[in-house]
């Protein structure tokens, strides 16, 4: 294997498992930090193993086959060489061209050379060249580099500890006596203090020193407590240990942006884990919160330090380290040891995946043997007949060809039938454009340049304002057409027509060492015509003909050129199945999009002509932008159909751009109130949109167009389970109740479905709306309560329970509940002002009178009660 051929399996090798711990680190994100620390770190170690493991387990070969081998080239170029479509050029014995061929084909790595080429020495394929040589300086100078940094580093941080003085006395040495003599500081720590130090500070593998800030014994006590005991966790998880594995991980991967994502990653968890720790021994959140505060503002940065040691306080984590801290529903848990040995298993089950996973060796088939393929070539024509045979089909007076067609509307069932063309249309078979220029494996297809600034690889058009270009290369070939003005084809589409004055039309054919090129200059039909062959005249015989009829054809498709008249001439001949069959053949979604797209603007489509176009887009067309542009040109009379309907879904299904499948079924819902079968489609279809905005915009638009009925709630509520942002679910379950009155169990989902929701005010805000769109039955007020319980705002609470009080004849069951749920309102204003509401209505009945009173005992403002008593117009209750 080549070094850059090395360099590029581990960069995949290593993305995968990346890429795999990212997935599961975000399925874990409910889970306690200690566990994704774990996960990032497991990973990141990983790609440490990589490349011994690949050295040293045995490759599965699972993956397509890559390069073939020598012997394989040269048995498939001289079978090539035998068998070609086209005939060598005039003048050149076939035996001749075999041989040159096989040489050629030898060169380019199995290219089925479709052209003859000059003999050339073979080319090793792994051979690296001076860009893979430097490629290689580059990233051992990085890696020496970053590598050369932790050195530094660690040295810096072992003088910086040299420097500081033994922790004898003093309040950071008594609490560390209480510490130890609880049993809370393992014996190998050791412990110094520093003037120099602004915040604690942890290193060592072995023997783990704390460096602790001379400073710090102002603190108060349950401020250095909370930060010796954040140290200390570090020491138990070993973390300075992970953290310079995932350190030097990151120096022999320095080029890859995943592994300085997971080393960021695994500092964030490394300090939630500790400040999970540290709460769960007992320490109050809110005191916690304060000492991270004070210490991070005393903080003074030394780069060398910062990345050898793990310190207690970073600016740039600090905020979401306070929300995580101030989190009462977070997991703070450590993993347990089943589920430590479950990860252990899996990572390494994972990395030996992908470091065994390989190409399949295509040298391992046994090619035919040299009896076999003579037989072969014997009874097979020689290439003229074949070429003969071939055009025949292609541009005979009267040609047949079977397209699938459609029946009239109202007609009867679809069927396959034979169309009849009198005209002279060419059909290049798959064969003749394959060989015209083969392509080679990934990456290795030849680069052509166009003009000084434009150069294309693999396939693509470019324009530089004067000329257009539509090139396409493979491993060893480059077809360049070259277009200038304006310029008009035959009828037949095999060669150019009229050019108007200064246009050009010229194709330049590269295989091997050989060279065709063909140029039409002129005005109007007096053109010139120019065929050469490695730059010298050529006869335009039968031969090139095919050639060029065949290069012309794939240029107007590749091009788009004229795709409207082509698009009706098609039509006009051989129905909606010829232009499906024509889009079969263009490779370019862009273009095969337009073609679509003139199909249905024309309007000659049926429900079941439609259902075919959308089978076609969503199978054929890859680009998430031109599918959806397919879809949004769909007419609405169409869609009006349930068949029509369905197929749009089906195609709208592969479109993996929120954005666009979006787009996409608005103007599907804009031809009216989609169907319960489409309706249950797009709810299926929802839960794929990761996008909270396009997600919430799809289920508003449902909701508004009266889709979502009792059927399809749980459906509904489960897309709305999957959005995160708050003000979109909230938006999402308003849209369901403006759609019109909603069943009981309808508002019973939807309550338990906004339980979800974070935000007290997003909460809140649904809940009034509830409130004020049905009555809250027995039924209705469990769910409702439940959800109020899990607002902690006391002005959003009062708020939503001065809503249900609205109602205009409460029951009693009702108000006993807001009676109950008021009492847990820590706010005494809110409370009191929601109990004065009640008194004021007069609701405060003998049967209610006890929960009255036990809200009102828990106000401990004398002011709020009097305010209370004043509108009970009494003095005690």
């Amino acid at each position: 294997m080549s070094f850059d051929a090395l360099g590029l399996s581990l960069l995949v090798r290593t993305s995968a498992l990346l890429l795999l711990t990212a997935a599961l680190a975000t399925l874990l994100r409910r889970q306690s930090a200690a566990l994704r620390h774990l996960v990032w770190t497991t990973g990141l170690a990983g790609t440490l193993a990589l490349p011994l493991m690949s050295l040293t387990l045995p490759a599965l070969p699972l993956l397509p086959a890559a390069l073939p081998s020598a012997s394989t080239v040269a048995g498939t170029a001289t079978r090539a060489a035998t068998e070609s479509p086209l005939p060598a050029p005039a003048g050149q014995p076939r035996a001749a061209q075999a041989s040159s061929e096989a040489v050629t084909q030898a060169r380019s790595v199995g290219s089925n050379a479709l052209l003859p080429s000059r003999p050339a020495v073979a080319q090793s394929v792994d051979s690296p060249d001076s860009a893979g040589t430097a490629l290689w300086l580059a990233y051992g100078i990085g890696v020496l580099l970053l590598l050369g940094w932790i050195a530094l580093g660690e040295l810096a941080i072992r003088r910086f500890g040299g420097r500081s003085a033994p922790l004898d006395t003093g309040e950071w040495r008594e609490l560390v006596d209480e510490l130890r003599a609880a049993g809370s500081v393992p014996s190998r720590v050791r412990f110094r203090v520093s003037d120099d130090a602004s915040v604690p500070l942890t290193y060592g593998i072995l023997r783990p020193v704390v460096i602790l800030p001379a400073s710090g014994r102002q603190w108060p006590l349950s401020h250095r407590r909370d930060v010796l005991a954040h140290e200390l966790a570090h020491v138990r998880r070993r973390d300075c240990l992970t953290h310079l594995l995932g350190r030097i991980a990151c120096a022999l991967h320095w080029y890859h942006p995943l592994a300085w994502l997971a080393l960021s990653r695994i500092r964030l968890e490394r300090e939630h884990a500790c400040d999970d720790a540290v709460l769960s021994g007992g320490s109050l959140a809110s005191g916690y919160a304060d000492a991270l505060l004070v210490t991070a503002r005393t903080m003074r940065g030394r780069p060398a330090l910062a990345g050898a040691g793990l310190a207690f306080a970073r600016g740039s984590s600090l905020s979401e380290r306070l929300r995580a801290v101030l989190d009462d529903g977070r997991r703070r848990g450590s993993p347990r040891p089943p589920a430590l040995l479950a990860l252990a298993a899996l990572g390494l089950v994972a990395t030996s995946a992908v470091a065994t996973v390989a190409p399949r060796d295509a040298s391992a088939a046994d090619p035919p043997s040299a009896s076999t393929a003579a037989d072969r070539s014997a009874e097979a024509p020689s290439p003229n007949q074949r070429i003969e045979r071939d055009s025949g089909a292609r541009v005979s007076a009267r040609t047949t060809a079977a397209f699938p067609t459609t029946e009239p509307p109202g007609g009867g069932p679809r069927s396959s039938t034979v169309v009849e063309r009198d005209d002279e249309w060419p059909i290049a078979t798959e064969q003749a454009r394959r060989a015209i220029c083969p392509r080679g494996s990934e990456g290795r297809e030849r680069t052509v340049r166009l003009t000084g600034s434009m150069s294309i690889t693999g396939q693509g058009s470019a324009s530089d304002g004067k000329d257009r270009y539509v090139a396409w290369t493979g491993a060893d070939c480059s077809v360049v057409i070259q277009s200038r003005g304006k310029v008009t084809f035959n009828e037949s589409e095999t060669d150019v027509a009229t050019l108007d004055d200064g246009a050009l039309f010229r194709i330049t054919h590269e295989i091997g060492r050989t060279e065709r090129s063909y140029r039409v200059s002129g005005r109007g039909s007096r053109l010139e015509r120019e065929y050469r062959v490695d730059g010298r005249a050529a006869e335009m015989d039968r031969a090139f003909e095919d050639w060029r009829g065949t290069l012309v054809l794939e240029f107007i498709r590749r091009s788009g050129y004229d795709a409207e008249g082509r698009v009706r001439r098609i039509l006009d001949r051989d129905g909606v199945g010829g232009v499906l069959a024509e889009v079969r053949q263009i490779e370019s979604d862009h273009v095969a999009s337009r073609y679509l797209g003139h199909l249905i603007a024309i309007g000659r489509l049926d429900p079941r002509s439609a259902t075919d176009v959308l089978e076609e887009a969503g199978s054929g067309i890859e680009s998430d932008f031109e599918l959806g542009r397919v879809l949004v040109a769909v007419p609405t009379r169409l869609l009006e159909d349930e068949g029509v309907s369905r197929a749009f879904v089906a195609a709208a299904r592969t479109i993996e751009s929120d954005y666009e499948l979006r787009k996409a079924l608005d103007a599907l819902l804009a031809s009216g109130p989609p169907s319960p079968e489409v309706t249950g489609r797009l709810l299926e279809l929802a839960t794929t949109i990761e996008s909270d905005f396009e997600l919430a915009e799809l289920l508003v638009g449902l909701a508004a167009r009266g889709a979502v009925t009792g059927d399809f709630d749980a459906a509904y509520f489960a897309a709305v389970a999957t959005i995160e942002s708050d003000f979109e679910a909230h938006r999402v379950l308003s849209a369901l109740l403006k759609s019109g009155p909603r069943s009981p169990a309808t508002l019973e989902a939807g309550l338990r479905a906004a339980r979800s929701i974070d935000s007290d005010f997003e909460l809140a805000s649904w809940l009034v709306e509830v409130a004020a769109a049905a009555p809250l039955t027995e039924r209705l007020r469990a769910p409702f309560f439940a959800a109020a319980a899990s607002v902690e705002s006391a002005h959003e609470r009062g708020r939503l329970l001065r809503a249900a009080l609205a109602t205009e004849q409460p029951s009693t069951g009702l108000l006993e509940d807001i009676l109950d749920a008021a009492t847990d309102i820590d706010s005494d204003f809110e409370k009191a002002g929601l109990l004065a509401d009640l008194a004021n209505r007069g609701l405060v009945t003998e049967t209610l009178r006890p929960a009255f009173r036990r809200a009102f005992e828990t106000l401990g403002s004398r002011f709020e009660r009097d305010r209370v008593l004043a509108a009970l117009g009494r003095r005690a209750i």
